[in-house]
């Protein structure tokens, strides 16, 4: 029989502090992969809440979902709003249920050379959006 080689101590210390060398991140091989979730943490809170700050800056009223046709084509208010809901979203807002909380933004959009008002509604209970034009 062949007779093991007895273990040998990595020349650097400690196994991970060898492993940490060899992939090039020196003595404190941990650092350089908390600071990059410290900055993408920091960049996903500053997207969410520039995000919300620019719905808050629009024309946006809270509200919730009262009522909706059974294809999500018209949405009804707590406040009596209707909105028929563009084609390609209802969807999305077929799926929501009445008591939903929403946010309701308008936004002047031009076409052909005549004005139109674009209202985006955001269920904000499940992060989801819709474009409608208001009826009522």
């Amino acid at each position: 029989m062949r007779e093991r080689p007895e273990p040998r101590p990595c020349s650097g210390g400690s196994e991970i502090g060898s492993l940490g060398r060899i992939w090039g991140m020196g003595k404190n091989w941990e650092k350089p992969r908390v600071e990059k979730i410290r900055w993408t943490l920091a960049l996903v809170i500053l997207l969410l809440t520039t995000g919300y700050a620019s719905a808050q800056g629009r024309n946006c009223l809270d509200d919730f979902l009262s009522s909706k046709s059974d294809n999500g084509d018209i949405l009804v208010t707590g406040t009596g709003a209707v909105f028929q809901v563009l084609a390609g979203d209802e969807i999305d807002a077929m799926l929501w249920l009445p008591s939903t909380r929403l946010l309701l933004c308008s936004k002047s959009v031009v076409y052909k050379g005549k004005a139109y008002e674009l209202w985006t509604i955001i269920n904000t209970d499940d992060s989801e959006k819709v474009d409608a034009f208001r009826l009522k």
